[in-house]
């Protein structure tokens, strides 16, 4: 071997052992930085989660398909997002600051826990105790270790900052339009509009002709509309008036569940100055909406449910103030035209 080839070799086995040395400290450095995490929580399948807000204790429990379950009713509407939301931090909810020696529990609001939140899936279960809240972090203990405190991102508390009824989901409401809208009655006291539709549906010829000269034709549906049988013009406003406010009733929160007749009538649920709103729409389906009072004083929603639920909704005040114009709209007028 002549001395250009030991030359070569020397500088190849350095270059291995370099690279050698290179992957392993790399693999060293990788392994530290994953021993620096900390985790109060890795359970990726949660499917049951409890927490207490106010005194108020609340669980939930997954069906393993697509449905979270309140456990305390089964009935109740569960925003199943909001459940999602909670459950995913549990996959990896990581310390952000490990505190091994604390002060007093007192100092971080540990000693009486603002909140616990359990979760448990079928790969381990975990009971988190929250305190106090400071910037974007929360201090929080894990139920059952001694002597150590986190801080952790605020997404656990934030989340768990709810109610019962801001957990529910708001009731769809079904698409209200001119073609599927049959009849419709208003009432508020002794006033009521009632008005009813036919259609008629009939081919017309568009103008243009198909490839082998033929006209092309298309269907066109007139609708009519019926005041108390009367047929009102075609270009009715208060007609466009109320198909616009139907085609705008969305519920936009749950504010009670399972009111006694009492708190109905408080909320102007009940009695005879119940905005009532009766569609028939579809193949012959109805919606029977009850509209009440404002929620507050300068609130932009009333109290509304639909005749025969539990729960009693958010509604525009807009939409509902809409509706009840109604009652004393002229159903004759048409808008005025530009000479």
């Amino acid at each position: 071997m002549n001395k250009q080839t030991r030359t070569l070799v020397v500088l190849a086995v350095l270059v291995v052992v370099c690279l050698g040395g290179y992957f392993a400290l790399k693999g060293w450095n990788q392994a530290q930085e994953e021993a620096e995490h900390t985790y109060l929580a890795q359970i990726a399948d949660v499917n049951h989660i409890a927490f207490d807000k106010d005194g108020q204790a609340l669980a939930f429990t997954w069906d393993g398909t697509d449905t979270w379950t309140y456990d305390g009713d089964g009935a109740f509407p569960v925003d199943g997002d909001d459940l999602d939301a909670i459950a995913q931090l549990f996959e990896s909810l990581e310390a952000q600051k490990v505190i091994d020696e604390p002060e007093e529990l007192s100092s971080y609001g540990l000693d009486e826990p603002q909140r616990t939140v359990t979760a448990e899936g079928e790969s381990g279960s975990v009971t988190i105790l929250l305190g106090d809240t400071v910037d974007s972090y929360t201090y929080a203990m894990v139920e059952g270790e001694e002597g150590r405190v986190y801080t952790i991102p605020s997404d656990l508390f934030d989340k768990t900052d709810c109610t019962l009824l801001q957990l529910g989901e708001p009731q769809q409401l079904p698409s209200l339009k001119e073609e599927n809208v049959e009849a419709v009655t208003l009432t508020k006291g002794e006033q009521t509009v009632s008005l009813t539709k036919s259609a008629r549906t009939e081919t017309i010829e568009t103008g243009e002709n198909d490839e082998e000269g033929n006209p092309v034709t298309e269907e066109v549906t007139e609708y009519t509309w019926y005041l108390d049988g009367a047929e009102l013009p075609q270009d009715s406003q208060a007609v466009d008036d109320l198909l616009s406010a139907l085609a705008q009733l969305s519920f936009t929160e749950c504010l009670a569940y399972q009111s006694a007749q009492e708190e109905l009538e408080a909320m102007g649920l009940a009695g005879t100055d119940t905005l009532t709103l009766n569609v028939t729409y579809g193949d012959g389906q109805t919606l029977k909406l009850l509209c009440g009072i404002l929620t507050g004083e300068e609130s932009e929603s009333v109290y509304a449910m639909e005749e025969g639920s539990d729960m009693v909704h958010a509604l525009s005040n807009s939409t509902a103030d809409n509706l009840a114009s109604l009652l004393e709209a002229d159903w004759t007028a048409v808008p005025e035209t530009e000479d």
